[in-house]
């Protein structure tokens, strides 16, 4: 925890935003909010085993809804959030991908997630085992869903595994960084892709040949994804322009270029690869970098949200909409030792970014 001279400091120093006028909670009747996260909504006080079974099917009900929806953000907040569930979502997410008159692109996203969590169902077993002969159980395990990588290696599973760094930092195993990058084969072989040496080895032995500028685009679309997890720290954001995306046929072979860029949360920077192929379509060569920025980060924000400081409440309450969806899990372990009044104002706070779609 820090204290209030911290909190200004933090805000000041580190964010260097404009902090809107201090005020108070958001117009909303206590214990009222609409989002995904459980006991949130039920006001203060603890909940029921089973009124915690319900509330994560409402929980996986609401994000199958913003999964459905028009914002392209709250769409991978929300496809992360259900495949970290796993299997334990996989019923619903069947459901819903069956459901009439669903939109061509709602039912491509929806083929892609159901693939994840299927082949997740099948290979984390593989992946747990690996993290316990190691010793990392402390890491958080996150099966990486995306449609280029399942259009260029079929049945592998990519998983991130990574070590918390917020609000209380997780001691880093040696060897290891906070966010690092595994592929499980079908055969249950896990493999560790920790730098871009490993990486284009992986790529050079499982990616099929690059036969025109089309599947060398895709190729390039799969790197970056992969490579967002080497400095992902489970508050950043990022998208693949279009335009980002290009590829030409040279004298040697193809080449390929991708940028991943780090979108909303106060956070800043991008991911530049190029790929270069061999006269056969094999992988030769590929570069990958690029700086990201951190924004803000949970310290003690909610902790903060009662101050009797307007203008630290105010900051306090800012920063958390800064962090938008991404506070989730923070707020979730907050609540969870909180005051009953303390409860009431991250339900409002959590409503209010839910609401907003921030």
């Amino acid at each position: 925890m820090i204290g209030r001279a911290g909190l200004l400091f933090f805000v000041f120093g580190f964010l260097m935003i404009s902090v809107a006028k201090a005020q108070g909670p958001a117009a909303q009747p206590p214990g009222k909010v609409v989002g995904p996260i459980v006991g949130v909504g039920r006001g203060p006080g603890p909940i029921t085993p089973e009124q915690e079974a319900e509330d994560r099917r409402n929980q996986v009900k609401e994000l199958l809804g913003q999964f459905e929806g028009d914002d392209a953000n709250i769409r991978q907040f929300a496809a992360g959030q259900l495949l970290r569930m796993g299997k334990d979502a996989l019923p619903q997410v069947q459901e819903a991908a069956g459901a009439k008159g669903l939109g061509e692109g709602t039912k491509q996203r929806y083929a892609v997630l159901l693939t994840t969590l299927k082949n997740d169902a099948k290979r984390r077993g593989a992946m747990e085992k690996y993290v316990k002969e190691k010793g990392f159980e402390r890491g958080e395990i996150s099966p990486i869903s995306d449609e280029n990588l399942q259009k260029e290696f079929g049945d592998v599973v990519f998983y991130a595994l990574r070590f918390r760094q917020f609000p209380v930092a997780y001691e880093v195993p040696a060897g290891m960084k906070p966010s690092n990058l595994y592929a499980v084969q079908p055969d249950g072989t896990v493999a560790n892709l920790a730098d871009v040496d490993g990486l284009t080895k992986f790529f050079q032995k499982a990616l099929a040949p690059a036969k025109d500028v089309g599947s060398a685009k895709v190729a390039a679309r799969a790197w970056v994804r992969l490579t967002e997890e080497w400095r992902q720290d489970g508050f950043f954001q990022f998208a693949i322009p279009d335009e980002s995306v290009s590829a030409e046929a040279g004298a040697t072979g193809l080449k390929a270029s991708a940028k991943a860029v780090v979108v909303g949360g106060g956070n800043r920077g991008e991911i530049a690869a190029t790929l270069t192929f061999d006269p056969d379509g094999k992988l030769a060569v590929a570069t990958d970098e690029g700086q990201v920025q951190q924004g803000v980060r949970p310290i003690c924000q909610a902790t903060k949200s009662l101050d009797p400081d307007p203008i630290v409440r105010g900051m306090a309450r800012q920063c958390i909409l800064v962090m938008g969806l991404r506070a989730r899990d923070y707020l979730t372990e907050q609540r969870e030792k909180a005051s009953p009044e303390l409860q009431l104002e991250i339900d409002r706070i959590w409503g209010e970014i839910v609401l907003e779609k921030r």
